[in-house]
């Protein structure tokens, strides 16, 4: 392993992967050292949306919701096989009347420039799909998008490493020097090995664990964070349309009914501010009971916790510049530049939101260059991440259904939608399914988890299951535990 590097990156969510694959791009020496699994925090516990932020109008926080508009066109074009439109209902309400919600959808369509349909007033009673009460009948129809965020996440580090950038996961930062020639890392592997590093630059990327880290590292913090964890539910789908639904509760907090993995309708999300990082963020009986009664005020019928198939949670860092609390919190990203000695220099990432990931890591790498030598322009704009490496994704998307057509639709989709351009280097040359190996339930073969070992650094039966695939709600306990045999047998830990 090279041992000298420009920029270390600790964190391997979204800001991490996508700092390391634009600096790598422009050619710095960069490495990325993530403590667990990509995507294992924040990244993947979204609600799954690319989209401007409709409700940070009513905050007047124009240039976040345009910035975020114009990002979430670039990613239409640079990842359209992780990406798809999707169109989101707002029932009028004595809360949220016509002539409001029709202002702001207004202001919405103005400042953006899209492919996508415009907002339009539709009749829900006149929607056979539609699962909301009958009093709920005028609402406003528009557009954003829906987006896999682990990934998101995995196709930036593909995109980092194919740039030249070294990835570590399961790897420690256990001590961090400021010194004349740079930042003295020492790294310790989940194999026990240590590795000691150079760079000049070090990013701290870890989401709420940012200050943590500092702390540890008995480096200086630069300002208070706020930890906000949200809690999403999962429960068989309640309605047949591809619509998603954005429906304001009595705190006038909104929340969202999304389609998802063509089984569930996806709820979320809650806030509920917490005191200090907690290693694995979990819903509790509160939450489930507020995204009960929130949806249920609008529903025909009503849902109860027992509905409850699966649920998820994560912690949104907040960062309060004022250092008091008393200050708005921002959903925008920080940028906390601090210069240790002539070769050492440390930026902390904070805040942020998935959509604006890209333009987070450029104005990171803004920062960055008063501190290296210069090199190549920003790039990441206009570049396909990988699996989206095609003219026409929609044509290589119908040629592959026709290479392979002895896979099911269900099965070829899902392989398109996780995989894009990738899918070949799973299937290969197979001529069946009993070329992909055995299988271990769901439509999860031996060949696309020895791709994910290879290629995606996947290790264990959560890293496949879980951030890669989402086959985890589909397989059982003995479906689990034959992948858990079968890594063992094949020393893939």
């Amino acid at each position: 392993m090279q041992h000298t590097y420009d920029i270390a990156i600790l964190g391997g969510g979204i800001n991490g992967c996508a700092i390391a694959a634009d600096a790598a791009g422009r050619g710095y020496r960069v490495i990325l050292i993530e403590k667990h699994d990509l995507a294992s925090g924040t990244s993947s516990a979204s609600t799954k949306l690319i989209h401007g932020g409709l409700r940070y109008l009513e905050h007047f926080q124009f240039r976040l919701v345009r910035e975020s508009l114009a990002e979430r066109e670039r990613l239409m074009k640079i990842t359209p096989h992780l990406m798809k439109p999707m169109r989101f209902i707002i029932p009028c309400s004595k809360e949220r009347p016509y002539w409001l919600l029709r202002s702001g959808l207004f202001l919405y369509d103005y400042l953006q420039r899209t492919s996508l349909a415009k907002t339009a007033t539709i009749s829900l009673q006149h929607q056979a799909s539609c699962p909301l009460q009958s009093c709920y009948d005028r609402a406003l129809a528009y557009s954003d998008c829906w987006i896999d965020d682990s990934r998101l996440v995995i196709s930036n580090a593909l995109a980092a490493k194919q740039q030249g950038a070294t990835i570590l996961t399961r790897t420690l930062c256990e001590r961090a020097q400021a010194t004349v020639d740079g930042w003295q890392l020492q790294l310790r592997c989940a194999n026990k090995t240590s590795n000691n590093i150079t760079a000049k630059i070090l990013v701290n990327a870890t989401g709420p664990w940012a200050n943590q880290l500092l702390t540890e590292l008995g480096l200086s913090v630069p300002g208070q964070l706020h930890l906000v964890k949200g809690s999403h539910i999962l429960l068989p789908r309640l309605y047949a349309g591809d619509e998603a639904y954005l429906l304001q509760h009595t705190d006038k907090r909104v929340l969202f009914l999304i389609p998802y993995l063509d089984r569930y309708t996806l709820i979320g999300t809650t806030e509920v501010k917490l005191g200090n990082m907690i290693a694995k963020p979990m819903i509790t009986a509160d939450e489930i009971n507020y995204l009960c009664e929130a949806v249920n005020r609008y529903l025909r019928q009503p849902i109860t916790a027992q509905n409850i198939v699966a649920s998820y949670s994560g912690v949104r860092p907040l960062f309060d510049e004022s250092n008091n609390g008393n200050s708005q919190l921002s959903r925008d990203y920080q940028l906390k530049h601090s210069k240790y000695t002539a070769n050492s220099s440390l930026l902390t990432v904070y805040g942020g939101k998935i959509t604006t990931y890209r333009c987070l890591a450029e104005a990171a790498l803004e920062y960055l260059q008063h501190d290296l030598p210069t090199c190549s322009k920003p790039w990441t704009a206009t570049a396909a991440l990988p699996g989206s490496e095609t003219d026409d994704y929609q044509q290589f998307a119908a040629k592959f259904r026709q290479r392979y057509p002895w896979l099911t639709a269900n099965t070829c989709q899902r392989l398109l939608t996780a995989y894009g351009t990738r899918c070949e280097m799973i299937l290969q040359q197979a001529a069946n399914l009993s070329a992909l190996g055995q299988c271990f339930g769901a439509d999860l073969y031996e060949r696309e988890v020895e791709y994910l070992i290879k290629h995606e650094w996947a290790q264990t039966v959560d890293d496949i299951v879980w951030r890669r695939t989402k086959l985890g709600y589909q397989l059982s306990a003995v479906e689990k535990q034959k992948l858990t045999n079968w890594l063992a047998a094949n020393n893939t830990d």
